[in-house]
């Protein structure tokens, strides 16, 4: 009996089993690369695998000093060494400068001798460590700058030295361009011929306990060490900057396939509704020839298990190949990255999860059975139902439209699927094409994700007072900032800090913080204007009670001071740990200062490509449209989130279309009666025609106004929960665009099952 159903609806099932494949198949990989790609970085930075503290540290003395302190702490297991430098030198390729914004150059005798996980790519892997006049670089830095093996790098400046990339590797250092710091290995004799910039030694310590023990320990240690550190990181920012992505990727993939998976189930449900109500004078006669309830409920429970069976785990198993390209993707610049039998356990106990809330809400669904009885089944038909009768919102109705209209009110059940489905599709579909956008437009609010002002040119290089008043006076600008982007800090929370952690934040500096023109309003108060005045992000004080109008000490440099807390902000930089404080009070603190950067804005009608052309040649400056260490992080960004996006968004239109062709089929069917009477009393195909497509025109109309008010309401509280930061934007242009493209679909698949009308006979369906 069920086989008999089965094969009778086998298009209705099949577009079913189509829609549970993309739910099942779309969980099962956010699922896997989401789990996978998390074990597998928490053990590549486990304690067996990965140092707990990176420090940078000027070479001689200093260096001793904190070696001797290292080793003399009985917590610390290990202690690595390298030899480095940090350059100042221009790094060119084929004519093209491809230095990034942070990056030292370090001696690498054997990479198998190191404390963390270094990886070749490419090249002789052969050999224990670049030769001399070689260097081995990162894939994040390759990948974004376009080197090759074989590549020639200059280093143009006080080194002025030509070296050739001879492998290229993943480095447990430089996992993602989100990190921003980028080493390059060369051999001892390389490393001595360098000049200029400062020579350092990177200590890599593992401890017993965890790193920020070990950062306690450095930041208590005399100001003779401490003032000589060029930079620290833990293995915390390391896994955090390579998972960051992988967690909101596959927590909005996740919610994304579970929220598919329900608009689903509420289809099923409608869809058994339907076919109860056609189907009512056969329950009554299956239970008048001695059928029970349990019995009849079984012919439709055993379709849906097997077209469920069927789709959930060809989607599921579709999901095991999908989640492995995606997390090769997102682990690239680490690589070893394998699925584990965690991955078909978890596909399988997806889709067994899936399946089972399907059985369960189709057995709901069908528990109106119970309630049918033979003699009602056969009264069906003989008298109307008030529903039947219910009046037209628009009384004597003739055009297309207002018949559309009155049948849309009549229709309530179908009317509500039908915006149910559309405006779930329509929401999701916006707000991934939303991300995508930021994505794209990251620059343009450069303030929000980097800290860095919105301006159209960036100004670098050796920023003297004298070149910055000759920047701040040609005529072509409008407006400027000046200062340091980020300035690495030895930072020190002193006690009665409301539980906040400063250590190893980053300080961010600006003449003018608190020009709109330049810089959003805080997130909560203001910028800092005045000596022993701090505006902090809302990473560095996260699980703390610190607020604005407190005060916290702090010790940066050589400075012991007490600071009053005047704004609280958002921005992704440095793993969201830094501060603001004005350029004087950077002064003030002992470290060096330096201004960095100086962000400008044109005036209207400025000859851009000239006002560059005179940064070089009259001042010796780079003028750049978005900052090179920005634009490594926005390249990283891109490639990671722009491809899942358009991929989801493809997913939801494809979700959306194949869901309205099985309303649309279901409705075709059960109308097919109506549509022969509509013919009898003398209306045409194209009448008939016109008011389907008027009808499916205002659903989707409707949809589409829900779907825009969710939209603008939820989605920026959405992606600033994913993300840390305020920085949705919209683009109306391509929403229309998709809204549109979603809209010509559908009315084609209206259009399209309009086709079948002409050849319906009054005649024919009378006699059915």
């Amino acid at each position: 009996m069920w086989i008999h159903k089965l094969r009778k609806k086998k298009l209705q099932f099949t577009l079913i089993g189509v829609i549970l494949f993309f739910a099942s198949a779309i969980f099962s990989a956010c699922l896997i690369f989401t789990v996978e790609t998390s074990n597998y970085a928490a053990d590549y930075y486990s304690k067996k695998n990965s140092p707990d503290l990176f420090v940078n540290i000027s070479r001689g003395a200093p260096a001793k000093q904190l070696l001797a302190q290292a080793r003399s702490n009985k917590d610390f297991t290990h202690i690595a060494t390298l030899d480095g430098r940090n350059v100042a030198d221009k790094l060119m390729s084929g004519g093209r400068d491809i230095t990034p914004g942070f990056f030292s150059f370090y001696a690498l005798p054997d990479y198998r001798s190191v404390s963390w996980k270094i990886t070749p790519q490419t090249g002789t892997m052969n050999k224990k460590g670049p030769a001399a006049g070689e260097i081995w670089v990162p894939g994040v830095f390759a990948d974004q700058k376009g080197i090759r093996t074989g590549d020639k790098i200059t280093l143009q400046g006080a080194s002025n030295r030509t070296l050739t990339v001879s492998e290229i590797i993943n480095d447990a250092t430089c996992p993602s361009s989100m990190f921003g710091i980028y080493p390059f290995y060369v051999s001892q004799a390389t490393l001595s011929s360098l000049k200029g910039g400062k020579p350092t030694v990177l200590l890599a310590i593992n401890s017993k306990t965890d790193y920020s023990s070990a950062e306690t320990w450095l930041h208590n240690l005399p100001p003779s060490i401490t003032n000589a550190l060029s930079g620290t990181f833990n293995v915390s920012q390391l896994l955090l900057s390579f998972t960051m992505f992988t967690l909101i990727l596959g927590s909005i993939g996740m919610l994304s396939a579970i929220l598919i998976f329900v608009v689903s189930i509420v289809i099923i449900r409608f869809l058994i509704k339907n076919n109860l109500i056609k189907e009512y004078r056969s329950i009554g006669i299956y239970k008048a020839m001695g059928f029970t309830n349990g019995q009849i409920a079984g012919f439709y429970l055993k379709c849906y298990a097997l077209v469920g069976a069927v789709g959930l785990t060809l989607g599921s198993a579709a999901g095991l190949p999908l989640g492995y390209a995606v997390g090769i993707t997102i682990t690239r610049y680490i690589g070893g990255f394998q699925l584990s039998f965690m991955s078909v356990l978890l596909s399988s106990g997806g889709a067994a999860a899936l399946f089972i809330l399907l059985l369960l809400s189709v057995w709901h669904a069908h528990r109106r059975i119970r309630r049918i009885t033979p003699v009602q089944a056969l009264q069906i038909g003989l008298s109307s139902s008030p529903k039947k009768l219910r009046r037209s919102v628009l009384p004597h109705a003739f055009s297309p439209l207002a018949t559309a209209i009155n049948d849309v009110c009549k229709h309530r059940s179908y009317s509500v699927m039908f915006v149910l489905i559309l405006t779930v599709s329509f929401y999701l579909s916006t707000f991934f094409i939303s991300i995508n956008y930021t994505v794209d437009h990251i620059a343009e609010n450069s303030d929000i994700w980097f800290g860095i002002p919105r301006a159209e040119y960036y100004v670098s290089g050796n920023l003297t007072p004298e070149k910055i008043a000759a920047i701040q006076h040609d005529p072509a600008v409008l407006n400027s900032v000046y200062g340091s982007p980020l300035t690495p800090a030895s930072i020190k929370t002193e006690k009665n800090s409301y539980g906040a952690n400063f250590n190893d934040s980053s300080v961010i500096s600006w003449n003018h913080l608190s020009d709109r023109n330049f810089f959003n309003a805080s997130k909560i108060g203001r910028p800092p204007k005045y000596a022993n005045e701090i505006a902090v992000s809302s990473g560095s004080i996260k699980g703390s009670s610190l607020s604005v109008g407190d005060y916290v000490t702090l010790t940066i440099g050589n400075s012991k001071k007490s600071y009053l807390v005047t704004g609280i902000y958002d921005n992704m930089m440095h793993a969201s740990k830094t501060i603001e404080m004005s350029n004087q009070s950077l002064k003030e603190t002992g470290l060096p200062y330096r201004p960095g950067m100086v962000a400008v804005k044109l005036k209207s009608g400025a000859d851009y490509a000239a006002f560059a052309a005179r940064m070089k040649h009259d001042l010796g400056l780079t003028a750049d449209r978005t900052p090179k260490d920005v634009q490594d992080s926005i390249t990283g960004v891109e490639e990671i989130m722009n491809p899942v996006t358009i991929m989801l968004v493809a997913v939801f239109i494809t979700f959306s279309l194949l869901n309205i062709l099985n309303l649309l089929l279901t409705t075709q069917l059960d109308n097919r009666r109506k549509f022969g009477i509509l013919k009898a009393m003398g209306f045409t195909t194209a009448y008939i025609s016109m008011q389907n497509l008027f009808k499916t025109l205002l659903l989707s109309l409707l949809s589409a106004a829900f779907a825009v008010a969710l939209h603008l309401t939820l989605s920026p509280l959405m992606f600033y929960s994913m993300m840390g930061i305020p920085a949705l934007v919209n683009s109306p242009q391509e929403l229309i665009i998709l809204i549109g493209s979603i809209f010509a679909g559908i009315l084609a698949l209206t259009l399209l099952f309009c086709i079948p009308l002409r050849k319906i006979s009054p005649v024919e369906l009378m006699e059915e």
